[in-house]
Parts: structure tokens; sequence; C-alpha cells
């Protein structure tokens, strides 16, 4: 076995980048020797280091931690840093066992939203729902994307994960009452992970329609709702609000759209 080996031989060896292993000599990682052609020299020490460091940043194990296991490397050492990367993998796990659950949940919301009824409209009986929200004086309809990441901003760590969530708005009580479907006063999120949060919309009975496509049609389907309404002798209870069930966060295509008008009834 060779005793040394240039820099571009290491690299090839473990498909790294010249540089990476500079800026380990540089953190005092590797300590390769210059040759007579001034060239980096990696010894069979080095070789074995290059191994562990590897599979330490991996991990995301700090340089320093890793500079002090090198130039103390024993069976206790050893053993110590051994307990270390079981904690981080660990850790590792329950972060990905999260980000797994976000991920079903986020493909039962689509699957769930692509099965509803569109066009139909129907009178419903749904729970508390509890959620978290923004209330602005009267957010137009081309703001709602703005004042949700607001929302999100304002409690990231409880909102991590929003594809699973649904999201939303409030119609602004006066503009509603003066015949003006543009302007919102609310918008909000809501799901089961949202469990400790405070109710935003109390259980009763709802009118409900969805749509496909543009938010646009929001107007008229809204219009339509409240036509049934007063055909059907139903009394409302507040203002109108949307729920986003399949939006930009999920698709380019507007068709696939799909949107959830909902009305209290007393």
């Amino acid at each position: 076995m060779k005793p040394s080996y240039q820099i571009t031989e290491v690299a090839r060896l473990y498909g790294l980048n010249p540089d990476t292993l500079r800026y380990y000599e540089e953190q005092g990682l590797l300590h390769p020797v210059r040759g007579e052609n001034r060239y980096r020299m990696y010894g069979i020490d080095d070789i074995c280091n290059i191994n562990v460091i590897r599979a330490l940043r991996e991990l995301g194990i700090p340089v320093d931690r890793i500079r002090r296991y090198t130039e103390d490397r024993r069976c206790e050492t050893t053993l110590r840093l051994l307990d270390e990367q079981e904690e981080v993998i660990g850790r590792k796990l329950t972060q990905l066992r999260r980000a797994r659950a976000q991920v079903r949940a986020r493909r039962g919301r689509i699957l769930a939203a692509q099965a509803l009824p569109v066009g139909q409209i129907r009178v419903m009986e749904l729970p508390d729902r509890r959620g978290l929200s923004l209330r602005q004086n009267r957010i137009f309809s081309f703001e709602i994307d703005y004042a949700l990441k607001k929302l999100e901003n304002r409690h990231a760590e409880l909102l991590r994960g929003i594809g699973s969530l649904c999201m939303g708005a409030l119609l602004d009580g006066d503009s509603f009452r003066q015949g003006d479907l543009t302007r919102y006063s609310k918008v909000f999120f809501l799901g089961e992970g949202l469990k400790g949060c405070p109710v935003l919309l109390p259980g009763g009975r709802y009118l409900s329609l969805v749509y496909a496509g543009d938010y646009a049609a929001f107007p008229g389907c809204c219009r339509a709702l409240l036509d049934y309404a007063r055909e059907h002798a139903l009394e409302t209870a507040g203002e109108p609000l949307e729920i986003y069930h399949i939006d930009a966060h999920d698709t380019d295509n507007l068709d696939e759209y799909r949107t959830e008008i909902q009305i209290p009834l007393m």
C-alpha cells in the first residue's frame, strides 16, 4: 500500500471535491504533509479520518466536536461519540416520522378535496373547528395570500407542515351587508393538529357549496348560496367564509382548484 496519496487521488476515491479536503485541513481535521513538489500528501491516518469525518458531518456533528475526537481518539472517546451519534440519529428519526405524517396528511387532504361534490349545495352539520386567525381591517381578495403568510410567520413553530392544514378567509361583515363580496376581515388556518387553539368556527348547521377553478367565481357562487337560503327559508347567522381545499400550494392548474363556501345558519 502506498504510504501517502495526492489530493486528487483521495478526492476521486471518496467522490469529494478537493476544496472539501482543503476545508477539512483548514479546520484541523486532516494533516497532510507537503511532498517534494509541494503537493499535499495524505497518509493512512488521514484516510481513516475522512471516513469518520464524512459519517459525522452527515449527521450534522459540529466540526469542533469532530476535531476534539480526532485529536483524542481512544475506545472511551469513540464509545462516547457513538452515544452522541445514536442520540442525533434518534432525533432525526423523530423528525422523519413527523415529516412522513405530514406528507400522508397532505395526501389525504388533497384526495378528500378531489372527492368533494363540486357545484352541489348542501346543508351540513359541522363540529367546532379550532385554529389560528389573523384579523385585519378589510382585506382585499388579492391580499389574502399575503395575510396568510403573515399569520404563518406569526405562528411558525405551531404551523409547521401547513400542507396538512386548511386555509381560509372570512368575508368582512360591513362590506357583505352592503353587497360587496370582495373584502375580508380575517384569514385562518384550521386543522386537527391545532387542538389547543381557540374555536374559530363554532359547530352547527352550515350551507355549503364547493366550486372549481379561479377565485373569480366566488361572488357568483356566494350569491347562489344566498338565493338558495332565501328560497328554502333558511336564516343565515353570519358572513360567508371560504376554505381553500386545493390551491396554488398544490397545483398550477386552475381547473384543479377546489374552494368551499360555507355560510352559518340559525
